[in-house]
């Protein structure tokens, strides 16, 4: 459904829910075993929203659009 993104391993709080809606049940797993590899390696990830920042994860709940292994862990 959703998943709440942290800027560090360390913290207890993000961002706001960012949704999967409209995307695949194959595409969902891909994306939950991307985060899930990234969790346990403590890799950063990118993710891009549909606002027309790109992000805006703080501010509301947002709906992913792209979601990849940060280049620079």
């Amino acid at each position: 459904m959703g998943v709440i993104f942290h800027n560090h391993p360390n913290n207890t709080s993000g961002s706001y829910w960012v949704y999967f809606s409209g995307w695949s049940e194959e595409e969902k797993k891909t994306a939950l075993s991307l985060l899930t590899t990234a969790k346990i390696a403590k890799h950063r990830v990118e993710v891009v929203t549909e606002e027309a920042d790109g992000c805006s994860i703080q501010t509301g709940q947002r709906q992913v659009k792209k979601l990849y292994l940060a280049a620079n862990p």
